[in-house]
């Protein structure tokens, strides 16, 4: 049965919420102890034999000490690359680096510590390709990440789990696309949920493992949509309170939307200016393609009808000197003249990546906005 009511999420608040903050405090604590015993910058002078022990070593100790975080599941000692047998004294390859390095054990030992390192810089470097080229076991990957990289990933490690997980939101899980792009997808679902974004990755983690016990789904879309409307309905309280009009009450409007969830998605899907190459946060502002004020409250804090710019080119989009058609070219208003398009820093050359999305609220902006003022 789908559930559309975000009564759902109050009745784990109230049933799971605490115990699961208490659950992965206790996992965090052991996930420092692991890193504290083996640094990243250590990994590499690792020997053979501290990477297989059986029970104090590496491959135990990620397996089962950490097990809190996310389990692997019952894996195949071949999981880790190179490995002992049953009499625990003979190395032996997996079958990837088997091929590549016969039983020469050391030489392939050596490159899958390369390939550990390399795999976590590329993922904090947020290299996701990397992850699917890199020749490490899918589940031992994901462990590393959840070790190494907290924060970046929902701590899941079997593709399945990540898939019912998916469903028992209602984020679309395509099985061609890679596991940790699809990983990426449930975590910015929640991060576009206003009620729940401030969850941690291991809370989400949590939620969905309640949902899948109980037999329970819901309607992510509608959920989105919900969270939306009531946050919009509070900032917009808020600010009536003032008593603001004008320029005043549009400014107070772009203060508080850029303080909260609005901007940080905008931040996330675009890292800088749309129009040029301006980074840092402090100097962007997620602008609104159908103004605040014309907006239905679900679509004021909707991603889709935002666009990340510059304090230039979010004035010019603002007033109505720019615009973008349906493939994000921008057109110029005849109103900016050519002195002034230079010193803003506009040519008829620019185009904006757009979503399925931003088209409807750009479809308002050329109609209501661009040439109005």
């Amino acid at each position: 049965m789908i559930i559309l009511q975000s009564g759902i999420i109050e009745q784990f608040k109230e049933e799971e919420y605490d115990k699961s903050i208490e659950w992965h405090k206790n996992a965090e604590k052991k996930r420092l102890k692991f890193i504290n015993d083996y640094p990243l910058d250590e990994l590499r002078n690792m020997s053979l034999d501290e990477y297989t022990l059986k029970t104090n070593g590496f491959c135990h100790r990620i397996q089962y000490d950490l097990k809190d975080m996310a389990s692997m599941g019952n894996v195949y000692p071949d999981a880790f690359g190179v490995y002992l047998t049953k009499d625990k004294s003979t190395p032996s390859l997996s079958k990837t680096y088997a091929k590549l390095y016969g039983e020469d054990y050391d030489a392939a030992f050596g490159v899958i510590k390369d390939d550990i390192v390399k795999l976590i810089e590329d993922i904090k470097n947020e290299n996701y390709k990397a992850f699917d080229s890199n020749r490490l076991n899918s589940k031992f990957k994901f462990r590393l990440i959840i070790t190494y990289v907290p924060g970046i990933i929902v701590p899941v490690i079997a593709k399945s789990t990540l898939k019912d997980y998916c469903e028992r939101v209602g984020v679309v899980f395509d099985k061609n696309r890679s596991a940790i792009l699809q990983n990426l997808a449930l975590k910015e679902w929640k991060d576009a949920v206003p009620d729940i974004s401030y969850w941690s990755n291991e809370v989400l983690m949590s939620f969905c493992e309640w949902l899948r016990s109980n037999e329970k789904k819901i309607d992510g879309s509608a959920l989105q949509k919900e969270s939306y409307t009531r946050k919009a309905k509070d900032v917009s309280e808020k600010i009536d309170n003032l008593n603001l009009v004008g320029e005043d009450r549009i400014a107070v409007v772009k203060t508080r939307v850029n303080q909260g969830v609005f901007k940080d998605r905008l931040l996330s899907r675009y890292k800088s200016c749309c129009l040029c190459n301006i980074s840092n946060k402090d100097f962007l502002i997620a602008s609104h393609i159908k103004p605040w004020s014309k907006s239905e409250y679900d679509e004021r804090l909707d991603v889709d009808n935002g666009l990340l710019l510059c304090p230039n080119h979010d004035k010019l989009f603002d007033r109505g000197y720019i615009t973008f058609d349906d493939n994000g070219q921008i057109i110029i208003s005849e109103k900016l003249d050519r002195l002034n398009r230079l010193f803003m820093n506009i040519t008829p050359e620019m185009t904006i990546e757009l979503t399925s999305g931003n088209k409807k609220y750009l479809t308002y902006h050329r109609e209501n906005v661009f040439n109005a003022s």
